[in-house]
Formats: C-alpha cells, structure tokens, sequence
C-alpha cells in the first residue's frame, strides 16, 4: 500500500528534478523499507510507463485493477504493457512474501518500534547521475525516514512529530517552499495537482495570502449502497467548498499542500510576496553519505528540546488529534489557536483576527466531540424514562408537539436532501426488503488492513463486529436497551385499557424507541444471528444484554436531606412514600435515604413512614391516587362521593395521627426512652453520643513580608476571633 502511494507521486506530472519524495515510517519496520527499496527499482520501469500511456491514474494497483489489457493489433504496446504488468506483481508478491534481503542491517540494532535509533536513506539522489529511469529521464528523489524514539521521551504522535522531524531533514536535502503531505494509503488520482495547487501560491495578486492548498478525500472501494456515510461525501461536495468563501476550510490532515513558510511559523504580511522567479533547486553539494548523517541528528529524539519546535514552529503538539490544532493556527495570522476550551478557543483569541464566520467554522472541528452527548441523550434517557412511564415530551393531543415534530422532520429532511444531492442513495424500500428476507441485509465498515474473509464480507456489504471492544460493549447496551423498551411500549399499549392514553402521553417516545430500534438492526443482526466471524463475541453480548437487563428492570431512589428543622421530617416523610408508590413492581425498586444531618428525628419519622406504607401503597394502587404524596394527596384532591369515601377518610385520619406524632416528638427535639426502645437502630445514636470528642481545629494564619505579623501575640489574637466564629455560645 505504502509502495503505491509513493509510486502515484513519483509520477506527477511535473519535473521530476524539482520532486522530491520523503516517507516517514513511524513503525521502524523493516518490511517498509523492503516495499521502498522495490518501488525504487520499479520506478524506473513505471514512470516513463506512464508518460508513454498517460496513466490515470498513476497508482500500480489502482491503474491495472481497473485498466484494460491493450488491443492485440499493436504488438509492441501490448508487451510493453504486460512486461510492466508482471513486473509490478512480481515487486508485490516479494514485499508480501517478506523476502527480504540480509544485507538491510540497520534494524539489528532495533529493540522495538518504540526504543531505536534514527534511521535515515536516500533511496534515490536525484542529483547523482545514474538517478535515471529506462529511458535516461531523472527521477525524483526518494527518501526514508524512521525518526528515533526512545521510552523516556514524548514522540508526540504520527501526525505531528514525524511530520515535523521530515519538514526539518527535507530543508537540508531540498527545502522546496511548497510541501505535500499524504496517508500511506492514498494515491493521486490526478496528475496534475501540483500545478494547480501552484496556481494558487503563485497568484500575483493574493497568493501571499494562502497558508495551504488541501484536496478532499475520494474513495475507491466502497461498496455499492455505503449505507455508513464514510466517505464524507456531504463535507466534501458542499461543507468544505461553502468554507472556501469564509476564508477555508480547516487541515484535515492529509491531502493538503503546505508553504514552508507558514509552517515554520513565518508572520503573515501584506508586503510579503515569495519572489517564485528566484526560487531554483537548492545546489546541495554534500555527498549523499555525509546528508543522511547530518539528517539523523535532525530526526533525533532529543532535538526538539527547549526549542519552539510543536508550539511555534511545525505541527502543533497537545492532543492526539494534532492535525486539527494546526488547522487552526497555520494561518497567516498572528493567532495562536488551541482546542475549545482552552483560552486560544477561536471565539475568543481570534477576536478581531479572523472573521467571526471562520471562527464559527472553526468551532465546529473543535465540538466534533461534544456533537456526540445530544445524540447519547437521545438514544439513552428517552428509552429508559419510557420503561418507567416517565413522559418527556408534549402529549400527542397538545398544540406544543408540533415545534418538536417541525425540528425533528425538518432537520432529517433537509440532511437526506443534502446527502441525495450529493450522490447519495437512499435504500427504505430495499431495507423493508431485507427485514422481510428478500435480500440480504447491507452494512459496511472498513479496515485498512483485510484478511480474505473480511474483504469477502466487506464486499457483502456486511458490518464487521469480530472483536471484544468496549466500544461494541456500550453500542451492543444501548442497542440492546432500546430494544427492551420497545417490548415494554408495546406491552403499554397492548395490555393497557385506555391506549389511547398512552399513546397521548407517550407517543413521542415510543415512535423514537422504534426508530432507534430500526437504526440498531444491523446491531440485532450481529448479536443474534450472524455465525460467521464478523458476528457479535460472546462475551460482548453477554455483557450488553446484562448491562441493559440492569438499567431495563431496577429503579433505584436516591433522596437526602440535612438539618430536620430546615427540612421537617414530616416533609421528608411525604418525599420518601411518593416514591415508593410509584406505578412499578415493587420488588425492583429501592429507596435510599440520606441524612446528612445525622438526626435521630429523621430516622423516627422514616420508621413511622415505613408502617403507614402498608396502609398508603395498596390504598394508592386501589384509587390510582395522583400525586402519590399523602400530604399533597389530602390537601388538594376532593373528598370521594362514591363508596370510596370511608376508605379515603380512613386513610386521611391515619395520616394525620401519622403526622401528629412526627410533630410533637419534632418539636420536644428528641426522641422518647420508651420510643427508642422500640427500635434497635436508635443505638446508633447513643453509641455517637457517648463517643463525643472535643473539637478540633489547626489554624496557620495568613503572613506577608510587608505586614508584622506581632510575633506570638498576634497568633494567639488570631486564635480568639476563629474561636468566636466557631462557637457561638461565646461573647464577640
């Protein structure tokens, strides 16, 4: 893969003695060393292939997987064409089959991809003149990198760190004023990028302005419905040509044409202008030996140490999305951006540096994170509220549900049309299909790296769940408790005597339920009935389907309260028995007091709560009583006219007998002897009494070098006005 990327740029269209091509191998491996030593070799039979053909595009893999084998007429070219052809498998089957060579000595010395010295080549010298293809041309330079690294020092990441170790060793060897930066898994798919990123930075009118010049991402192989959106087809078509006018889109990391320039941290002037006509090829007089020395101090661990290399020079440290925090502050502007919350945000630093709608932009790479907790909400709280018969929303029947069905119908609405008229399908029919069995059901995810029945899957169309993640753990849960409640929401509407009550109450959330239950169906598919290897572990299934099991059918009550006279125990009494009269079987629900206050007042209130509600909870459950708290209940509920009156008054009178004891043991401000003893638990309190211990405090009072401090005296001052704040029996 590595091979053909450096291939594909090898034969850009543009002179080949002013390209020069550096890989960084962050890996230190010696396979992809081998694959460049091979692309080195082949590139003499590739390039002036290419030029010869017009070879679009101008990856190996990509051009003879597609290509069409020459017409037979023309003898010559079709040997030519076959003799590159087999050439090409020949180089590819070798770097698969790792035959490497022994004389590759450099990696003797490698303990681990973590631990090793710097390892520098120049696997082809454009200077030198047996650097010529089969046909006499020059070729470009090629370099390989594997910059040091070493345990007790930050690499700082692939993004950055080996970025900026290759901006500092290609300034020795070429410094070309313009730099391209790709992924090892990409390739050109037009010859002619670099003269039209050229057209920009040579504007005479406003080239000065450009920072970078960067390409979307295109896809190659993805499948035919690509029901993932993974290609950013909607962000590349509209988002990022919409950003243009705001003043650009951010660096996305790969694809993109850098100034030199404005990566070493170059201020942006008006009167600053690159004199292009100037500009030749570096006359570098080192032999190539002496360069590849001098360049493995410059990709050293160590040299990036108190200098300003990651904060004001190079790619930006701090986060492993290091890409992103240049993009924000690679422009040609004195600002120094950072991620969100830190105080370079762009709505605050770049104030009066950049136009607020391109701080507005840049806002939007920096929430991408954060994007995410609306949606968890969403897939979450209303499911759970919905098995505990918890309305969130507006009923069906109120004039309030339409704002939440406009912004919900318009917001997807106008997201498929984007997505539509960026070539996207949409496949509701086929999915019906597929759930009636019809066809088989179509999902993809994809890895760089395939083995063969993963790749025969992907070609499925099926979605790839054959690894024990957390990350499948937590999806698997939510999927799965939407599921659980779509059981319970149809139980509701099923069982229940008035459905149209529930549906008014609840009809919201239910269809939200059944729509994350269809969105989730691939989830379903994986944990139930795949067999093959793609499926859903064991292990994460049982995990999901305990995890959602838990939150489905236990409900568990928290109420605290502190001092009883700012918070009544009679009051904390009607708390506590509304929720143990929630409509839920009551064997899985819990309710936990505490008392902050320690107060034995409360604990006699709570023992008298939990004898009336054995009178309360069935009583509540016979009337459908609401609001469930007994206090609330008989002050603001009518008297019952039917049979239910002698019950209703029965109840009422042991409440306020209830209430009246809690009172008047509340306002003696203690608990009687022959009350205590009627329940062990009021031990506790004696056991806290009689293990009172004096208090204790440790004072170090305030000094400063211009004020006196009065030696002893003056703590012993400090000590009596803690002691009048603390104890307020005593006299200010």
């Amino acid at each position: 893969m590595a091979m053909n990327t450096v291939l594909s740029v090898m034969a850009y269209d543009y002179p080949p003695e002013k390209l020069n091509i550096y890989l960084s191998d962050d890996g230190a491996s010696e396979l992809t060393f081998y694959a460049m030593l091979e692309a080195s070799s082949f590139s003499k039979q590739w390039l002036p292939f290419c030029k010869k053909f017009k070879v679009e595009s101008r990856s190996p893999e990509a051009y003879f997987r597609a290509a069409v084998e020459p017409d037979s007429h023309h003898p010559l070219t079709l040997k030519h064409w076959l003799l590159v052809k087999k050439l090409y498998e020949e180089a590819k089957m070798r770097v698969e089959m790792k035959q490497i060579p022994e004389e590759i000595r450099e990696w003797n010395f490698v303990s681990s991809r973590n631990d090793h010295q710097t390892i520098f080549k120049i696997l082809i010298d454009g200077r030198h003149p047996n650097a010529a293809d089969a046909e006499g041309n020059v070729l470009p330079t090629l370099v390989y990198l594997a910059r040091e690294k070493r345990p007790q020092f930050h690499h700082h990441f692939k993004a950055a760190g080996a970025m900026n170790a290759l901006i500092r060793v290609s300034a020795k060897i070429s410094n070309s004023p313009i730099i391209l930066n790709i992924d090892c898994d990409m390739y050109s798919n037009n010859l002619e990028s670099i003269k039209d990123s050229l057209c920009f930075f040579m504007d005479e009118k406003n080239g000065h302005q450009i920072a970078y010049v960067q390409y979307p991402q295109h896809f190659n192989n993805l499948t035919k419905n690509e029901i993932y959106g993974n290609s950013f087809r909607v962000a590349r078509k509209l988002e990022f040509p919409g950003l243009d006018a705001n003043g650009g889109p951010c660096y996305i990391g790969t694809g993109c044409f850098h100034r030199r320039d404005a990566l070493c941290r170059k201020k942006y002037d008006k009167t600053c202008k690159v004199g292009w006509k100037r500009l030749n090829r570096r006359e570098v007089e080192e032999k190539a030996t002496v360069l590849e020395e001098t360049c493995k101090v410059l990709a050293s661990c160590s040299f990036e140490q108190n200098t300003q290399w990651g904060n004001e020079m190079g790619l930006k440290y701090g986060c492993p999305a290091e890409d992103i925090i240049t993009g924000l502050s690679i422009q040609w502007a004195e600002c120094h951006f950072q991620i969100f919350l830190s105080r370079y945000c762009s709505l605050l630093y770049g104030h009066n540096r950049i136009p607020l709608k391109l701080q507005l932009a840049y806002c939007a790479a920096n929430l991408w994170a954060a994007n995410s907790l609306p949606t968890l909400y969403y897939v979450v709280v209303p499911c759970f509220c919905l098995l505990k018969d918890i309305p969130l929303f507006p009923k069906v029947s109120s004039p309030w549900v339409l704002p939440f069905a406009y912004v919900a119908i318009a917001h997807r609405a106008y997201s498929l049309g984007e997505f539509l008229w960026c070539g996207g399908t949409f496949q509701a029919c086929d999915t019906i299909l597929k759930l009636l069995g019809y066809s088989n059901p179509t999902f993809v995810i994809t890895a760089k790296v395939a083995d063969e029945d993963v790749l025969r899957r992907y070609e499925q169309e099926l979605m790839e769940f054959g690894d024990s993640s957390p990350m499948f753990v937590v999806l698997a849960s939510l999927a799965m408790l939407n599921l659980f409640s779509s059981f319970g929401a149809i139980k509701k509407l099923v069982f229940n005597a008035d459905h149209s009550e529930v549906w008014d109450r609840l009809g919201l959330q239910i269809l939200l339920c059944f729509l994350l239950v269809a969105l989730n169906w691939p989830v379903y598919n994986a944990v139930f009935f795949r067999k093959d290897n793609g499926g859903m572990p064991a292990p994460v299934t049982y995990k999901s389907i305990t995890f959602a099991l838990l939150m489905s059918t236990v409900a568990i009550i928290f109420v605290s309260t502190a001092d009883p006279r700012l918070k009544p125990p009679t009051m904390v009494v009607s708390t506590v028995l509304s929720v143990m009269a929630y409509d839920y079987p009551p064997h899985k629900l819990s309710v936990y007091l505490s008392d902050d206050g320690c107060s034995d007042l409360t604990f006699y209130a709570l023992l008298e709560a939990s004898g009336f509600a054995q009178l309360w909870l069935p009583f509540c459950r016979k009337l459908k009583v609401e609001p469930t708290s007994p206090e609330a209940y008989f002050q603001t509920t009518p008297e019952p006219v039917d049979d239910a009156f002698m019950a209703n008054d029965a109840m009422n009178k042991s409440y306020e007998d209830m209430k009246s004891r809690i009172e008047s043991i509340t306002r003696l401000g203690k608990v009687p002897a022959h009350r205590r003893k009627e329940h062990k638990g009021f031990d506790e309190w004696d056991i806290v009494l009689r293990k009172a211990l004096p208090t204790l405090v440790y004072l170090a009072r305030e000094k400063r070098p211009h004020i006196h401090h009065n030696f002893k005296d003056g703590a012993l001052n400090a000590l009596l006005r803690s002691h009048f704040s603390i104890c307020s029996d005593s006299l200010r």
